[in-house]
């Protein structure tokens, strides 16, 4: 899915205005993510407990969809607290929470979204000794 961000056109941003228009931010839906279409998705990113990043990607869109909050992302509450508790900055946990989960970080049926990364899994298994290219038995 994309992201839509500030200065993104298209019937894509067209339908996010329509959407930000039914929870009752008053946009001109125009097609275009200006300024006032980003301070309408941070405010409603705001008021649902998501990342107030501005940016409408799969979280914003799927909890304008459902005019509900989903329990399962992290609000920037959480972000901020598990930033304290792990002594990083919260721009970090941002970082991680937009490249890492995809922008959802979970499956249909709730599990996580573990991102399969092949480059370490040789490392971790050469550093074991262990050999790829022997047949088993």
């Amino acid at each position: 899915m994309e992201i839509l961000r500030l200065g993104s056109r298209g019937d894509l941003v067209k339908q996010l205005e329509h959407l930000l228009v039914i929870e009752g931010y008053p946009l001109k839906q125009d097609a275009l993510f200006d300024q006032e279409t980003e301070g309408a998705v941070r405010n409603y990113q705001t008021r649902m407990g998501l990342v107030a990043d501005g940016l409408a990607g799969p979280k914003t869109i799927s909890t304008l969809l459902a005019r509900s909050k989903n329990p399962k992302y992290l609000t920037m509450a959480e972000i901020t607290a598990g930033a304290k508790l792990l002594g990083v900055e919260v721009e970090a946990i941002l970082a991680i929470n937009e490249v890492e989960s995809r922008g959802v970080g979970f499956l249909p049926d709730g599990r996580p979204v573990i991102l399969y990364e092949r480059h370490i899994m040789y490392r971790q298994l050469a550093a074991r000794d262990f050999n790829l290219m022997r047949s088993p038995g």
